[in-house]
């Protein structure tokens, strides 16, 4: 039903222009007689009557343009009315879409960031694989009865579970006594070693000479130094480059800096309206009509997505 009125009633500008063309009147001599800016008379001829000014004013216009060209007013006011209508629910529809389609990448980032967070949960916790001890005093027993005593009783599951603990502590305790053991050796070589070293520094001082380890020092400053002077050469600096960000239409468009995941710009590119940012790096751009979308490069080299709809590309 929709598409059926405006096939009848969008016609009102070509209406206006036949009835100029006609009559042999030009847009700058209607202007001049009925004191209306003649890219106002250009937009209702091309059917396009969104230019910022509120619609009362408008249909005045159009009122006045058509009685200039003797047509009939009424009939060409409900024919814009109609046609806007149309354009109005075609404009819903389209801003619709995109807003679904912005949800719809909401909704994907909110449930990676939960899967993840879910892992790293799953991963901390740690089932409980020993039951407590209520009664010390049974594995005290347990391991005090003789062995063949023990092997004509029956066997008791929670006694086993008392030796699988005590086991377990002991295994423990040998960890510990191997961890003090190797601390033992480690401080027994380094008091050696601090003894050497005096020994060497007062033989050092009598003879006159530089310590040995001042000279090793010295040198691993260096060889630090060289080593990190040589990292800063390896890693490239990030050029500034300016990106320029032109529109068709509207367009809404997020961009994110690759190098520090900063978002340079969020919005929507409006038709006329250039946005111009400043990069360091790879940027990230997601845009929801790519086909109106057009990008610049300092070098004047101009890049368009390669899909018509929502998405996003890399530069």
């Amino acid at each position: 039903m929709i598409h059926h009125l405006e096939t009848m009633n969008e016609d009102f500008g070509q209406k206006l222009e036949q009835a100029r063309t006609r009559q042999g009147i030009s847009i700058r001599q209607a202007s001049d007689v009925l004191k209306i800016r003649p890219d106002f008379l250009e937009a209702f001829e091309k059917e396009q009557g969104d230019f910022d000014m509120p619609d009362v004013y408008k249909r005045g216009f159009l009122k006045l343009y058509a009685r200039y060209l003797k047509l009939n007013p009424e009939e060409l006011v409900q024919d814009y009315i109609t046609y806007q209508k149309s354009l109005n629910l075609r404009h819903e529809k389209e801003n619709a879409k995109q807003r679904e389609a912005l949800r719809k990448i909401e909704l994907d980032r909110a449930s990676a960031r939960n899967l993840k967070r879910d892992t790293k949960k799953a991963v901390k916790e740690e089932p409980q694989s020993v039951m407590p001890l209520d009664d010390e005093a049974d594995l005290f027993q347990l391991s005090s009865e003789p062995e063949e005593e023990s092997q004509s009783q029956p066997q008791n599951p929670f006694n086993q579970e008392h030796v699988r603990r005590r086991g377990s502590e002991d295994t423990e305790d040998g960890v510990f006594n191997a961890k003090s053991l190797y601390l033992k050796i480690g401080l027994i070589f380094g008091g050696t070693l601090a003894v050497f070293s005096v020994v060497a520094i007062l033989i050092s001082s009598l003879t006159g000479s530089k310590p040995a380890s001042n000279e090793l020092a010295g040198g691993g400053s260096s060889m630090r130094a060289e080593l990190f002077n040589e990292s800063l050469e390896a890693s490239p600096a990030l050029e500034l480059e300016k990106l320029t960000l032109l529109g068709d239409e509207d367009v809404h468009v997020v961009v994110r800096q690759e190098a520090d995941k900063e978002r340079l710009f969020s919005g929507n590119i409006v038709k006329g309206k250039p946005v111009t940012i400043t990069r360091k790096g790879p940027v990230k751009i997601h845009f929801s009509k790519g086909s109106k979308l057009t990008i610049q490069k300092g070098n004047g080299q101009k890049i368009r997505p390669g899909r018509d709809g929502v998405g996003w590309i890399e530069i």
